[in-house]
């Protein structure tokens, strides 16, 4: 009789126990690690823009944006300079094979040179057509144009004679490249370019300062105006935008970085002629050339004629 109440009473503590047993908890697959419950995230608030900064803002982005752009048309002028004409600056593409001219030299480079140095193209007319046939037989992207850049100061006759030998050695297109007119005004008593090492560090290190007063403006990055309006945005305009826009201008308008512009032209007869006295400059035959078609035109035939 005992007996039987002890395997009557662990039977009913045994069933006692299943039937108070919790549901298995799920794993994750091919793991014995519990797998979490999903939890949907949090709401987060949507941090409001100050009004005042955003109008700021507005303005600041037009600007920047325009020296932006601006920046993208630079190049460095070493030896010779561009003969400036009114039209905004724009990228001009170099990857082509490219003759520089100036009073005291010809010199020209095939696609493939990267390194512009030497490239003499003789002094007579045969040699220049000679020279300038061998670049043109070489293969590239863009086998019948060739990039033009030539002192603004080189007597017309000289550039005549250069675009004519280019022309007889099989070139059809020549793109001309100019310095550009800025369309970017400089922030109040501002000049125009920064000429010394010393002020363009002292903007560069300016801006490192400023950079520290909003977290969202990232000092590792190089940010575009875009990412920096943003950043600007979610700190509320934390820092002197007016400063900002200064010492960037500062950094960027560096004297010797050029805004250059070019103009494609189709080289023969049947369109323009542009027919100068023999002592003329290029700046001079330069207003001429780029005077007629506007910048969005096709491109024009042209004809260059020293008188």
């Amino acid at each position: 009789m005992q007996k039987l109440r002890v395997v009557v009473g662990v039977l009913a503590i045994a069933s006692c126990g299943k039937s108070d047993r919790r549901p298995e908890k799920e794993l994750v697959p091919g793991t014995n690690r519990v797998a979490e419950p999903d939890h949907a995230p949090a709401p987060v608030a949507e941090k409001k823009v100050d009004p005042a900064c955003a109008a700021k803002l507005k303005d600041f982005s037009t600007f920047m944006t325009a020296l932006e752009e601006e920046k993208a048309a630079y190049e460095i002028e070493m030896f010779n300079h561009l003969a400036t004409v009114d039209r905004a600056p724009a990228p001009v593409e170099r990857e082509m094979d490219t003759v520089a001219l100036t009073p005291k030299a010809a010199q020209g480079w095939d696609a493939s040179e990267s390194n512009h140095v030497g490239g003499d193209l003789g002094k007579t007319d045969a040699e220049m057509v000679a020279s300038l046939t061998k670049m043109h037989g070489m293969t590239n992207d863009n086998p019948d144009r060739i990039r033009v850049d030539i002192d603004e100061t080189t007597p017309w006759s000289d550039a005549v004679r250069v675009v004519n030998a280019i022309q007889k050695a099989g070139y059809k297109e020549a793109l001309f490249a100019f310095n550009g007119t800025s369309k970017v005004t400089p922030p109040p008593g501002v000049e125009p370019w920064t000429t010394t090492a010393e002020a363009h560090d002292a903007a560069e290190a300016k801006l490192k300062e400023l950079k520290k007063g909003c977290k969202d403006w990232d000092e590792g990055i190089i940010m575009t105006t875009k990412d920096l309006v943003a950043a600007l945005e979610k700190c509320n305009c934390a820092v002197d935008l007016d400063d900002v826009r200064v010492q960037t201008f500062k950094e960027t308008r560096w004297h010797q970085a050029h805004p250059h512009v070019g103009m494609l032209v189709q080289l023969g007869d049947g369109g323009k002629t542009v027919a100068l006295p023999k002592k003329a400059t290029w700046a001079e035959g330069a207003k001429q050339i780029v005077a007629g078609p506007p910048e969005s035109a096709a491109v024009p035939t042209v004809k260059l004629v020293a008188n």
